[in-house]
């Protein structure tokens, strides 16, 4: 950002320098007060060929108007021009044909019906490999909880007795 303010306040020192060559440091510094009402225009309008013109066109030492008109009219000629828009955007071609479409859909639904069949092969090779088995009602017995308690590898189970261990002080 500071750049910008330099570039800009380069520019007003030209301007300074061209418009009042005897007194440059003073019409500087009072141009500079013109800078942050100049804020509206792109660094792009502060160029050599912009000061060349606004100072051309300054009888004198320039008002703050003065430079705001010829400033706007330099910029207003030469501007980038901003570019065109077509008219008529062309028409596109279809990206298929009917004949490929329906080719397209056929291959889909074959697809489709290959991963259905292999998904019910591996439903079936699971339901073989894993033999479900009716649930019981009710509850599991001791007996049974402590069976699945060993399987899941936990030492010792709800349904196991108490052991003297467990109560130390027990007479």
């Amino acid at each position: 950002m500071s750049h910008v303010r330099a570039h800009r306040a380069q520019w007003i020192a030209m301007l300074a320098k061209l418009t009042s060559p005897m007194e440059s440091t003073q019409a500087a510094s009072a141009f500079n007060a013109f800078l942050p009402l100049l804020a509206d225009f792109p660094d792009a309008a502060f160029t050599h060929p912009s000061v060349d013109y606004v100072a051309t066109e300054c009888h004198g030492v320039p008002t703050y108007a003065d430079v705001r008109q010829h400033l706007g009219a330099w910029w207003k000629r030469n501007r980038p021009q901003p570019l065109a828009i077509a008219d008529a955007v062309p028409e596109l071609p279809p990206l298929r044909t009917d004949a490929e479409a329906a080719h397209a859909r056929s291959l889909v639904a074959e697809t489709v019906a290959h991963l259905k069949d292999r998904e019910e092969e591996r439903n079936a090779q699971l339901a073989k490999a894993i033999p479900s088995q009716p649930r019981k009602t009710g509850h599991l017995s001791p007996a049974e909880l402590a069976e699945a308690y060993r399987r899941a590898g936990i030492k010792r189970g709800i349904a196991d007795p108490p052991t003297q261990k467990d109560h130390p002080n027990a007479a």
